[in-house]
């Protein structure tokens, strides 16, 4: 999940979408590394601020979906289920620093106040 206006370009609302307007080229990275890993956006609500990406299609972009696989099983996921609904929290900023905020949560929903 990332921020809808963190993708180069939102995605057409519509059914038929083309590969090259769901897929993002070099769009994903490890933490401080060069994005070289390609994703594909699965929804997006630009009023909400939210994106899903996935997998690109593994028929079409084999290697692309296998460097994304690779890249996924790589990191540990963040667990919000588990967390305690008030706690100190960082956020990385789209200046690419990292800022402290309060975090709140309840189950299915998360809310952080810089």
């Amino acid at each position: 999940m990332t921020g809808a206006h963190c993708l180069p370009h939102v995605p057409p609302c519509h059914g038929g979408l083309y590969l090259e307007e769901r897929t993002y080229p070099k769009l994903l990275a490890s933490l401080g590394s060069e994005p070289t890993v390609w994703a594909e956006c699965l929804f997006a609500d630009p009023i909400a601020d939210i994106a899903v990406l996935g997998s690109p299609d593994s028929q079409e972009l084999f290697e692309q979906a296998e460097d994304y696989e690779a890249l996924v099983e790589s990191v540990t996921p963040l667990k919000i289920v588990d967390a305690p609904e008030k706690g100190r929290a960082w956020l990385l900023s789209l200046d690419g620093e990292w800022v402290e905020c309060t975090r709140r949560g309840h189950k299915r929903w998360l809310n952080f106040d810089l």
